[in-house]
């Protein structure tokens, strides 16, 4: 079967160093839905 789900607006930032755990544990305690976080190497 083949869908195509909605668009979603997210909210998205860049961080490295300690930014990481400055903004994502906040934003994990805060969340109502869900946290997306995407790593690159």
């Amino acid at each position: 079967m083949d869908f195509v789900l909605p668009e979603r607006p997210i909210r998205m930032r860049l961080l490295a160093g300690r930014g990481h755990y400055e903004a994502v544990i906040p934003a994990l305690r805060s969340a109502r839905t869900s946290v997306w976080i995407a790593t690159a190497s």
